[in-house]
């Protein structure tokens, strides 16, 4: 069973280490869930500390003066910032209401259930827990979760749209 959000939205971790494909995963994985007439929202982890503007934006400009929150909008977007150190993870999650699953790329070593991602010559089996199936592009051993080749983004799709549809 997928972990949901406070407001029933289904949450999936992409997991894998660095350069085992999970972005590339993800871009090929969204657009097919869309078009299966799911509503997908991303939340993606940075464990190197990033600049959420570039330089010489006005929005860079508001947050550099002390602003906590910055939006920034037009007709078809907003982008939201919000400077708030160790902000719990399940508090952003709430911001995707009006999603029909959440994915979230990263978080390896959280308690979100996992599609690990394990590609042969970067990634290692690390034995995560709550790892719900395996993309690789290499055979792994003694798994009892469904294993997915790592390019095979329809299966993989479906097999998404399955667990979201499970969890209502």
């Amino acid at each position: 069973m997928i972990i949901a959000t406070q407001s029933g939205i289904p949450v999936v971790a992409i997991s894998g280490v660095k350069n085992s494909g999970k972005t590339t995963l993800l871009a090929h994985v969204i657009p097919l869930l869309k078009q299966k007439g799911l509503r997908v929202g991303v939340l993606k982890h940075d464990g190197h500390g990033f600049e959420p503007d570039r330089e010489g934006t006005d929005s860079y400009r508001l947050s550099k003066a002390g602003s906590e929150v910055t939006v920034v909008f037009d007709s078809q977007r907003y982008m939201l910032v919000a400077q708030r150190p160790d902000t719990p993870v399940e508090d952003i999650l709430e911001i995707f209401s009006g999603v029909d699953i959440l994915l979230l790329e990263g978080f390896k070593n959280s308690a979100f259930q996992k599609i690990e991602l394990i590609r042969s010559g970067v990634s290692r089996w690390p034995g995560l827990e709550h790892v719900i199936a395996i993309c690789s592009d290499m055979h792994v051993e003694g798994e009892s979760v469904p294993m997915f080749d790592l390019n095979d983004y329809e299966a993989i799709a479906e097999f998404l749209y399955l667990h979201t549809h499970m969890c209502k």
